[in-house]
């Protein structure tokens, strides 16, 4: 990693996946569905980059082949390219690419881009001329296309990358409703929405369900996938402490495949669900970072230089340089409360994970950041607070002299150290992500 990634991992790794460059606000709310949060961090995309025409090219292409937009006889696309010709063909003075296939075909595709960001209503609609069928083409604003086109891109990849029991074809329809502009009206958030039946895996539907038969003999010789097109019905007893269940189907038929659909479509949007929680993480750790960067003037993090001798040597003693690059404290630091303080951090770091590389530790106060301690990645430093024993206010257990704090900045730091980027961006960390 280069020492800008180390700095700077998050806006790395934004950077990387779709290409931004910039920061602003993204502000997701607890009733956006699945739909609006797509769209909401495609338009984040593409506000927070410098793009040219090689870049909408290339959203087009992801855009175009990762839903099977415009592309339904499963054409392979050669290129893209920007073509004023084809603005002359369709009689517009909208940006226009032409399509260019592998295979050689008279049929021809153009893709109109809406610079001025007015065709929402029409966001990925196909058409074509009545008077010349072999000409079509397709609609979508500047905005949404170039940022659908690099989230496409990336989910597909990540999607791919994990081994998936649902099939591709499943999983494009979905993403082609995610881009529709059909799909934003409220009727169809059913479709972003995951289901009971859906969140029964295969075992318990079968369970839970009987087979609809007048005489038990009719099942014998059946196959299990001729079993599967038997209709079934859901037990009474199963359904007892499942009120969303017997609501829909108590007393009704059930297809297999009715489960089948539902299951797929539970395990496509938790999927997505999954992988755009991830997405708005980095963007929030993002602004975490900006606003540390914003209140470390390099000034303030620079070692003093008029440290007591007494205190310069308790620094340069430290038994703590062996975990530390470098070890400063304040003037104000209580230097018996520091000796408690030595011996309980080197308890803690002999059960503590190690990274490769040693950050600073900074004792000193920080009433003006308003925190009792911090890990400012770009600086690659924990500081704590640590004021005199008569300046620092009692918690409830009675820590004065910071270790919670600095259990906590320390596990901050490994966050960015134990691996290429941040764990906390993991699955399993979604929950404790810094607001």
């Amino acid at each position: 990693m280069s020492e800008d990634e180390i700095k700077h991992p998050l806006a790395t790794l934004m950077k990387q996946k779709y290409g931004v460059t910039k920061q602003s606000s993204l502000r997701l709310n607890s009733d956006d569905s699945l739909f609006v949060v797509f769209r909401k961090i495609a338009n984040y995309i593409y506000k927070n980059g410098e793009w040219n025409d090689q870049d909408y090219a290339d959203a087009i292409k992801s855009y175009l082949e990762n839903t099977d937009r415009g592309n339904t006889d499963k054409r392979e696309i050669a290129s893209i390219v920007k073509d004023p010709g084809g603005q002359q063909v369709l009689r517009t003075n909208r940006n226009t690419y032409t399509i260019n296939y592998k295979d050689e075909n008279s049929k021809k595709l153009y893709f109109i881009l809406d610079q001025d960001n007015k065709s929402w209503s029409h966001q990925g609609d196909n058409y074509y001329k009545v008077y010349d069928p072999n000409v079509t083409w397709v609609i979508g604003n500047q905005n949404y296309t170039l940022g659908y086109g690099k989230l496409l891109n990336d989910l597909m990849q990540e999607w791919q990358s994990t081994k998936q029991e649902v099939p591709l074809d499943e999983f494009k329809a979905q993403l082609y409703r995610l881009t529709s502009h059909k799909y934003a009206k409220k009727i169809w958030q059913t479709q972003f929405q995951e289901t009971a039946l859906g969140n029964l895996s295969y075992q318990e539907f079968m369970a839970m369900t009987e087979p609809i038969v007048e005489n038990e003999e009719d099942l014998l010789g059946k196959g299990p996938e001729e079993l599967k097109r038997i209709s079934r019905r859901f037990k009474a007893s199963a359904l007892q402490n499942n009120e969303q269940l017997a609501k829909q189907y108590l007393g009704r038929r059930v297809r297999f495949r009715s489960w089948q659909t539902a299951y797929e479509a539970n395990q496509i949007n938790r999927f997505i669900k999954n992988y755009l929680e991830k997405t708005y993480n980095i963007v929030r750790q993002q602004r975490y970072e900006r606003d540390l960067d914003k209140q470390t003037h390099a000034k303030s993090w620079e070692t003093k230089k008029n440290i007591d001798k007494a205190t310069q040597q308790i620094m340069d003693r430290s038994s703590l340089h062996q975990y530390f690059s470098k070890i400063e404290l304040d003037n104000d630091v209580d230097l018996k409360a520091f000796g408690y303080f030595e011996d309980e951090v080197k308890r803690l770091m002999s059960h503590m994970p190690l990274a490769n590389d040693k950050n600073i530790l900074r004792l000193r106060k920080l009433g003006n950041h308003r925190a009792l301690g911090m890990y400012v990645p770009s600086l690659d430093t924990i500081v704590l607070e640590f004021r005199k024993q008569s300046e620092v206010r009692k918690d409830s257990s009675g820590d004065t002299v910071g270790i919670s704090s600095f259990i906590h900045e320390y596990g901050h730091y490994l966050d960015y150290r134990l691996s290429k980027w941040p764990l906390s961006l993991e699955n399993n960390f979604k929950r404790w992500i810094i607001e």
